[in-house]
């Protein structure tokens, strides 16, 4: 009986927690002019301010949330190049996409 506890504990918690609205952050987007993903390498270099990414500034920007692909060549839309306050980003690259344990939405189906 105690073992059926513990797994009816456990399961309700990760139900609350999953619940919750425990957010994930937004992706960022390196992208150029014109609204293309390039390699998140692009930004990171002009964010270090390392040497002979100057010239680049004005050709690759971060492009925060929005609709489109996150691989090179991919195009976005519907997002800013301004973070909105008090939301995080993280590179679109760091980002886990598919595979074992990415969803639950096929739980018991």
């Amino acid at each position: 009986m105690r073992s059926r506890n513990v797994v009816l504990t456990t399961t309700l918690v990760a139900a609350a927690a999953i619940g919750s609205g425990c957010s994930r952050p937004d992706q960022k987007r390196c992208v150029s002019q014109d609204g293309t993903v390039v390699r998140d390498e692009e930004c990171e270099r002009i964010d270090r301010g390392s040497f002979g990414a100057v010239g680049a500034y004005a050709a690759y920007r971060w492009y925060y949330g929005g609709r489109g692909g996150h691989t090179p060549g991919a195009l976005v839309s519907g997002g800013s190049y301004t973070p909105t306050p008090g939301k995080s980003y993280v590179p679109a690259s760091s980002i886990s996409r598919g595979g074992f344990g990415s969803s639950a939405s096929h739980v018991g189906a």
